[in-house]
């Protein structure tokens, strides 16, 4: 797969673990959102995702989907990170897929104090239906009474 066809999937990709991360934080409970200290920020073609008291650490303080229709500039991280402190951050990961169209966005990030950190992969196949494995296990689709167990268990 060359540069161009990985840059075509890899946008709808970032755009779709944007709005996961909106539809994950809007939709918790009142309970939940209070307690975990949720809240989100549309900027910059992005969001950035905060949750001050995220029992794994500072997994789900994050800024995603920046760098393709805007481009990443001191002043964006600035107003970015002035949220963060506003709202009781106290770290946050930039994660910014390398596909972007903008190639000046890492010197940006490092005047503003950031360090390279680990990598994620997003994978991406074909459509064809995938081989089968034997399992016990049942897959099917939850119901309005799976809600509160599913998010229990998502959550933990």
């Amino acid at each position: 797969m060359n540069n161009e066809m990985k840059t075509a999937l890899s946008q709808p990709a970032e755009h779709t673990e944007v709005e996961f991360s909106v539809d994950l934080f809007t939709e918790a409970s009142d309970s939940l959102s209070q307690r975990l200290g949720l809240d989100y920020l549309r900027i910059g073609g992005g969001v950035a995702a905060l949750m001050t008291n995220d029992p794994t650490g500072f997994y789900w303080s994050r800024v995603l989907g920046l760098g393709w229709t805007e481009p990443i500039t001191d002043d964006l991280v600035a107003e970015i990170l002035n949220w963060y402190r506003a709202h009781g951050g106290s770290s946050v990961v930039f994660q910014v897929s390398p596909l972007v169209p903008q190639t000046d966005w890492e010197p940006v990030l490092k005047r503003a104090g950031f360090t390279a950190g680990g990598s994620w992969v997003k994978c991406i196949r074909d459509t064809s239906p995938p081989d089968i494995a034997p399992t016990d296990l049942q897959i099917r689709p939850l119901t309005e009474a799976d809600g509160e167990r599913y998010a229990e268990v998502y959550w933990a």
